[in-house]
């Protein structure tokens, strides 16, 4: 069913550009959007159009909560662009990404006893 996948991205961009245009800061939509977008492209094989919208996720939540932020979407944006980048070769950036997710994620377990399902 690719077509029908191709069909669904485009009508993530789509939808991701109208709410973009509808605001002016980045939001916790928009960057939920630009995740499951690239998520869309993972599954069409599309390697590049899948690295840009995951960095662009990571950089929307990373100026909705702050650079140096816990949240567990940072975490999980962090996570995923660690994946995608060392499927395009970048293991250096991919190994910077994935340590700042594990700290992340050593915070939330320390702060919570329900996060500790990582």
């Amino acid at each position: 069913f690719p077509s029908i996948k191709i069909c669904a991205a485009e009508y993530w961009e789509k939808a991701l550009a109208a709410h973009s245009q509808m605001r002016r800061a980045p939001n916790v939509d928009v960057g939920k959007m630009q995740f499951n977008l690239a998520r869309c492209y993972n599954e069409l094989g599309d390697v590049e159009k899948e690295r840009t919208l995951h960095e662009q996720a990571l950089q929307t939540r990373i100026q909705q909560y702050g650079q140096g932020s816990t949240n567990l979407h940072v975490g999980l944006s962090l996570l995923h662009t660690a994946k995608v980048q060392q499927t395009a070769g970048d293991h250096p950036l991919a190994l910077v990404y994935l340590q700042q997710a594990s700290e992340i994620f050593q915070v939330l377990v320390k702060s919570s006893p329900e996060s500790k399902t990582f």
